[in-house]
């Protein structure tokens, strides 16, 4: 189940939620509620079970809990995280009166120890460039007198247009051919 097919499940929405319950002390179980209410009035009814709501609304709270935009608040009981009281920080109220229909990662980005955190994190995993298989194997081609049309995946994707780059790149530093 794609939840993006649900507006109320995207993330600005359930930040929105969570940034308005977390107004006065509030816990995800509360912010559930209201998550549910909010499908209800908009006669949205995803196919998604209370676990992965909550783990979206999770999610989105720890998101929030790294940019500073809420906090803890009184005592926690530590086997249950859907009942760890959070409320808002100064930082959480502006996000909140700036951005009415919602925030994410990308507006929360503007805030240089959120977006510190973020490159740490991208820094710690380690991801290859999915088409450079494919641009070194057109770069290959051409040095090999292939032509463009041999450009082996299909046409509009990822692949092909990576594979059309690296010949092309060959073609420009080798000159002319096919």
């Amino acid at each position: 189940m794609d939840t993006d097919d649900y507006s109320i499940l995207h993330q600005p929405a359930l930040m929105h939620i969570l940034l308005r319950e977390a107004q006065e002390a509030t816990t995800l179980e509360a912010c559930l509620q209201e998550l549910d209410r909010e499908l209800a009035m908009a006669k949205e009814s995803p196919p998604v079970g209370e676990a992965e709501k909550l783990r979206l609304l999770g999610r989105a709270r720890l998101t929030a809990a790294k940019a500073g935009l809420i906090e803890p608040h009184g005592e926690s009981d530590p086997e249950d995280g859907t009942s760890q009281p959070f409320q808002l920080t100064e930082r959480g109220r502006l996000m909140l009166r700036e951005n009415p229909m919602g925030v994410d990662e990308s507006v929360l980005m503007r805030f240089p120890d959120f977006a510190a955190q973020i490159r740490a994190q991208s820094q710690d995993r380690h991801i290859d460039d999915a088409a450079e298989a494919q641009y070194d194997m057109g770069f290959a081609a051409y040095r090999g007198g292939k032509s463009l049309a041999d450009n082996p995946f299909p046409f509009d994707t990822v692949e092909h247009l990576a594979w059309e780059n690296g010949w092309f790149e060959a073609r420009d530093e080798f000159g002319t051919h096919g």
